[in-house]
């Protein structure tokens, strides 16, 4: 999956999933379309939980190991 329309280097926005992805395709995905995610998170029950690209799985293991389609989300990319 590719997004028409990701947020430049340095910024961050939010989108949504254009089909069912993985964290490690979501990230993948929006690299491929010119977004260096650091950070990617979602809102569940009112909370947010994050995806840190990088960090040790025990710091990412409350995000979702699958996003459905059509699911917002925030991404920041990478300068």
């Amino acid at each position: 999956a590719v997004f028409a329309s990701p947020p430049p280097p340095g910024a961050s926005g939010l989108l949504v999933t254009p089909v069912q992805l993985s964290n490690a395709d979501l990230v993948a995905s929006l690299g491929a379309s010119g977004c260096r995610a650091e950070v990617v998170g979602v809102l569940r029950n009112g909370q947010w939980l994050l995806y840190i690209v990088g960090a040790p799985a025990q710091a990412n293991s409350a995000f979702p190991a699958t996003l459905s389609e059509a699911t917002p989300f925030y991404a920041r990319c990478g300068a």
